[in-house]
């Protein structure tokens, strides 16, 4: 793992010699999506969350972006029988986008970009519930994040959407999934 940091370091410090690098700190929401699903007797509904981090364009017109994101996925789960339980659901997590990009639009002081790919929220956390879910019963999120970003200056909008591929409860609800509508802002930082 020491060899592996220290290669990304060095690649990181190296690449803006020889293609265009940018650094894009950004703060946001999300909104999970869908509203209202039901399943089992179990009903999720999405709320809005937050997002924090930063993200790296590397290339010209078609770029990669590799990002890390401190996130907060918020939803609320309603079970329906003899008694019912809700309870509002936070989790915390690290997401790990890697996208395929490319520039629709590129002037100076403006870019329109599209961009697309896999992403992954690493769960390390889940608030206390009335349904005694922990960290055991919780898996990490993966999902397929399309997106469309503008530049403005030094300042970017992103919005994008994540299409979720699995549900993250192990043992209810195998078809809930969180599909959240992301929106960033930020400050474009870097050799463009």
């Amino acid at each position: 793992m020491k060899k592996f940091f220290l290669s990304f370091c060095l690649l990181m410090i190296t690449i803006p010699a020889w293609c265009q690098f940018v650094i894009n700190p950004q703060v946001g929401v999300n909104f999970s999506n869908p509203p209202t699903v039901s399943q089992q007797g179990v009903s999720a509904r999405g709320k809005a969350g937050l997002m924090a981090g930063l993200n790296f364009r590397i290339g010209g017109n078609v770029f990669v972006s590799p990002g890390v994101y401190w996130t907060l996925l918020n939803g609320h789960l309603t079970q329906e029988g003899i008694t019912n339980v809700e309870s509002d659901l936070q989790l915390n997590s690290v997401n790990v986008p890697l996208l395929l990009g490319f520039n629709v639009v590129n002037q100076p002081g403006f870019n329109f970009r599209l961009m697309g790919g896999p992403t992954a929220y690493l769960v390390y956390n889940i608030h206390e519930n009335n349904f005694g879910l922990s960290r055991a019963d919780i898996k990490n999120i993966y999902a397929i994040r399309l997106g469309a970003g503008l530049d403005i200056v030094n300042y970017t909008l992103d919005f994008s959407y994540d299409l979720g591929l699995n549900t993250p409860y192990k043992n209810i609800a195998d078809e809930i999934r969180y599909s959240p509508l992301n929106i960033m802002l930020g400050i474009k930082l870097g050799f463009d």
